[in-house]
C-alpha cells in the first residue's frame, strides 16, 4: 500500500466516521425536532452560526468523498483491496447523494422558510428526515466499516 493510498484512506476513514456519529447524534437528540419547533434557531444566518450541524458538515463532505474516490482510484490495481475500496465508495457517495436531497428538500422547508410548515406538513417533514437519516447512517456505517476491511487486507 503506498503512503498516498494510506493517506487518502486514512483521510477517507475520519470522513464517514463523522459521518456516521454526527448523523447518529442528530438522530439520538432529535436534532430536527429542536430546529423546527424553535424556529429562532433557523433565522438567516443560523445555518452557519456555531452549533448548526452545517457547519460541521459542509466543509467535511467533499473532503470525505473525494478522499474516498482518491483512496478507490489509488488502490484499484490491489485486486484484494479494490471490492471494499468499491463498496466504500459507493456507499460514501451514497450518502452524500441522500444528504444533498435531504437538506434542500427537506431542511429548507422545514427549517428556514419564511413561514413555519403547519404542523400536519412538519410531521410529515420530520417523519421523512429521520427515514432518509436513517439511510444515511446505514450507508456511513458500511462505507466506515469496508474502508477499514481495505486497509486491513494484505497485499
Amino acid at each position: 500500500m503506498s503512503k498516498v493510498h494510506r493517506i487518502v484512506l486514512g483521510a477517507a476513514r475520519i470522513g464517514q466516521a463523522q459521518m456516521l456519529f454526527g448523523n447518529l447524534y442528530e438522530a439520538v437528540v432529535k436534532v430536527p425536532h429542536v430546529f423546527a419547533h424553535h424556529r429562532e434557531l433557523a433565522e438567516p444566518g443560523a445555518m452557519l452560526r456555531p452549533g448548526s450541524p452545517t457547519l460541521y458538515f459542509l466543509p467535511a463532505a467533499p473532503v470525505t468523498i473525494g478522499a474516498s474516490v482518491a483512496a478507490l482510484a489509488s488502490g484499484w490495481r490491489d485486486t484484494n483491496r479494490r471490492p471494499w475500496l468499491a463498496a466504500s465508495t459507493a456507499t460514501t457517495v451514497a450518502a452524500g447523494l441522500v444528504t444533498a436531497y435531504v437538506v434542500p428538500a427537506i431542511g429548507r422547508p422545514l427549517f428556514f422558510a419564511a413561514q413555519p410548515p403547519p404542523p400536519r406538513k412538519r410531521d410529515v417533514l420530520l417523519r421523512r428526515w429521520y427515514r432518509l437519516n436513517a439511510i444515511r447512517i446505514a450507508a456511513a456505517a458500511v462505507a466506515w466499516y469496508t474502508a477499514g476491511k481495505a486497509q486491513r487486507v494484505q497485499a
